[in-house]
């Protein structure tokens, strides 16, 4: 509280005046009047400010109150009493004062305000608003009261839009009965979009989100990271959840994602407690996984040395605007192949039209490194002209001299989902 330590030392010499006093904050129901109260002997308060005065429900949003008095009429060690009130939020929403100073020094009062958990459904429009009063007593006795409105966003989780089709790998045997190499893992890429809720490691820290992805049906598929961490930024965040699909396994799968907002009393003592349940969100994604029947997630010859050449994921979703990370690899008998060019671009492009870039590498082409891995990342600044549709980035092994994905060339195919 650095902002504040300069004021303390004069307000400890003025709270002298008070022999006896208590915590000033309450969060009570009912409603700050909507005009500013007048008093017999002037006008005490000059005015209360907030600043910012539109924050997100996230229990980390901080707004720094500052009141002004008339110096002429309101004395140093004039008390100061902050309260919450609120028409559209109950009490345990309404957050807290963190931080206050309850009497005045050199025309001023501090206070600290961070808003409560508030989810998108919790009230019945788009925002919610928050008036913070201040009642000034001065030491004879009179008292005047103003407030300040704070509106607040509520948070969110969102993930894909509609019924995902996923086609998973035939059995193994599939392939090896045609003499072919079997297909690698199946695997999707979900990007759940967060709203207002701060990056979080998602380590177990009770005081930041958390994120707990689980599947209903895990004969059909697995999860690789139930916990993924919440990266980007507080106003848009993303978590990537990859999905990896189970050979020779079809149905409705249902991936649920369960987003745990920070109970505020774990954070602040004069926070209310807060049910876990009030604050959850719930999102599913719903798959409708069906078994392929052919072997065309990989491209290249068969038999001993033959080199393997397989992209991850084979399937993403994302929305206009996204971007998405392609990694291209080849293997000989199990071993990366280094100095390989692949090349990537699309074959079903999108309106307007995508681009891809080759991490370290010009012209959407980059040699294999070590790993026998070239890294790509798609752009999707569009949607497929066809709605619904996949848009298709096609790669493929080449000399580099002609467009990618020749023919005659080893190719193979990463669908992107755009989703609205």
């Amino acid at each position: 509280m650095s902002f504040y330590k300069k004021h303390i030392k004069k307000l400890i010499l003025s709270l002298i005046i008070f022999t006896s006093s208590a915590v000033l904050f309450s969060c009570l129901e009912g409603n700050l009047p909507n005009t500013h109260t007048t008093n017999p002997f002037g006008l005490q308060i000059i005015f209360p400010n907030a600043n910012p005065d539109l924050i997100f429900g996230n229990l980390c949003d901080l707004v720094e109150l500052e009141v002004l008095v008339n110096r002429e009429l309101t004395p140093n060690g004039s008390l100061v009493q902050f309260e919450l009130n609120s028409t559209t939020l109950p009490v345990s929403k309404r957050g807290a004062i963190v931080f206050f100073t309850p009497a005045i020094m050199d025309g001023r009062a501090f206070a600290e305000y961070v808003a409560g958990i508030l989810r998108v459904g919790d009230i019945a429009g788009d925002l919610a608003t928050v008036n913070i009063g201040v009642t000034l007593t001065t030491p004879a006795g009179d008292s005047q009261s103003d407030f300040v409105p704070v509106t607040i966003n509520p948070v969110n989780l969102t993930g894909p839009a509609g019924i995902i089709d996923l086609l998973a790998n035939p059995d193994p045997t599939f392939c090896t009965d045609q003499g072919l190499t079997p297909n690698p893992d199946v695997t999707l890429t979900i990007i759940l979009t967060t709203t207002g809720i701060p990056p979080s490691p998602n380590d177990g820290d009770p005081t930041k989100a958390q994120l707990f992805i689980e599947v209903s049906r895990p004969d059909l598929g697995s999860i690789l990271d139930p916990t993924p961490p919440i990266i980007g930024t507080k106003v848009q965040g993303q978590a990537v959840v990859e999905y990896i699909a189970e050979d020779n396994a079809g149905g409705t799968q249902v991936i649920t994602a369960r987003l745990v907002l920070p109970n505020p009393q774990d954070k602040f003592e004069s926070a209310p407690f807060v049910p876990v349940e009030d604050r959850t969100i719930l999102v599913d994604v719903i798959i409708n996984q069906t078994i392929g029947t052919e072997c065309f997630e990989t491209g290249g010859g068969d038999g001993p040395g033959a080199e393997l050449f397989t992209i991850f994921p084979t399937f993403t979703t994302t929305t206009p605007g996204g971007q998405v990370a392609l990694q291209a690899n080849v293997t000989s008998d199990g071993s990366p192949v280094q100095g390989r060019q692949v090349c990537c671009d699309y074959s079903v492009q999108t309106t307007p039209a995508s681009t891809i870039t080759a991490v370290g590498g010009a012209m959407g082409c980059v040699l294999t490194n070590a790993s026998g891995q070239s890294l790509f990342t798609a752009d999707i600044d569009g949607a497929a002209a066809t709605p619904a549709s996949p848009i298709v980035t096609c790669c493929n092994i080449a000399d580099g001299s002609g467009p990618p994905c020749p023919i005659n060339a080893p190719t193979v195919q990463a669908n992107i989902q755009v989703n609205p």
